[in-house]
């Protein structure tokens, strides 16, 4: 880059903020856009280049990322799909500019699945339905997926959950049933979005493997079944047997429901009787009776999450 200087600095990654090492070490590029400088990982060190043209050269020569592709994008829908589908796409600061996008927005990925496709289109439909802001990014990703993302400025995790039930319920009250969401961590920037993406997936991926009968599934709160994803189909037949061996009488639906709001509501006796609108004893006769049948006292934290772990093993498919 002759007769063009570059700002840099060169760190140990330790020597940077918690919150910034850990996004730049989780980052599949090793790099983030943040307060108006790049931060590239390389090895142990954190090189930083002002955002600025002449820093994305650098980080252009020092990553091997290309260029940009030729041509600007017709607005923010193509920019955010050129960057989801090639990774080695990278917007110059003019063309966020020119798309109005701002790259130090947090953002949050929501998609949502029609799991019986049916002959109606769903883009239309959730365009004509959605409740969307303005800066609002809706793009296709598939014939029966919709990908949502938002900013997410002054909005929760759980807001969003809360704003994603009410769209499936108002769509599935226009006739369109079977509608699920998986929702991503937020991205702290434009460049952390690809993960925020990722995750809605695996959001979406585990939560219809574990639980049907919800509607959207949040990534944070799925650590559980993703840690059970990770046993083989041989170990789970092996485990399951643990509680259910041959013979063993089979959970009805009561129980199951029962032992859900128990959960739900951690282990909390009368908090889950007055949910379940039965009396104290009640509930604790129900637990007995599974106490009996299967050698575990739900009200004892070990034997609720062993309870919790082999049913979740033996609904996965």
């Amino acid at each position: 880059m002759p007769g063009k200087k570059v700002l840099t600095e060169v760190v140990g990654i330790d020597e940077l903020p918690d919150g910034l090492r850990r996004s730049l070490m989780v980052s599949p590029e090793h790099f983030i856009l943040k307060d108006g400088s790049v931060y590239i990982l390389q090895e142990n060190k954190a090189i930083i280049v002002q955002d600025s043209e002449e820093g994305y050269e650098l980080l252009h020569l020092l990553t091997g990322r290309k260029p940009a592709a030729a041509g600007v994008p017709s607005g923010r829908e193509e920019l955010f799909r050129r960057m989801l589908e090639d990774p080695e796409y990278f917007p110059e600061k003019q063309v966020l500019q020119q798309c109005n996008v701002n790259p130090y927005a947090g953002r949050r990925a929501v998609l949502f699945r029609l799991i019986h496709p049916a002959e109606k289109d769903f883009l239309s439909l959730f365009r004509s339905i959605a409740p969307l802001e303005d800066k609002d990014v809706v793009i296709r990703s598939g014939w029966s997926d919709i990908l949502l993302i938002r900013e997410t400025e002054g909005m929760t995790e759980e807001e969003t959950a809360e704003y994603a039930e009410a769209l499936i319920g108002t769509m599935e009250s226009e006739g369109t049933d079977g509608i699920r969401a998986g929702i991503g961590q937020n991205a702290e920037d434009l460049y952390g979005l690809q993960e925020s993406c990722r995750q809605a997936a695996d959001a979406l991926a585990t939560g219809l493997r574990f639980h049907r009968n919800e509607s959207v599934y949040i990534y944070s709160r799925l650590k559980l079944e993703r840690i059970l994803e990770c046993i083989s189909p041989e170990k789970r037949k092996e485990i399951g047997e643990i509680l259910f061996p041959p013979g063993a009488p089979p959970l009805s639906d009561e129980i199951l429901e029962t032992v859900r709001i128990f959960f739900q509501n951690d282990l909390n006796l009368t908090a889950a009787s007055r949910q379940l609108f039965i009396h104290r004893n009640t509930l604790n006769y129900r637990l007995d009776k599974i106490k009996k049948d299967y050698g575990l006292d739900l009200r004892r934290f070990t034997d609720a999450a062993v309870f919790k772990i082999i049913t979740e093993l033996s609904d996965i498919s």
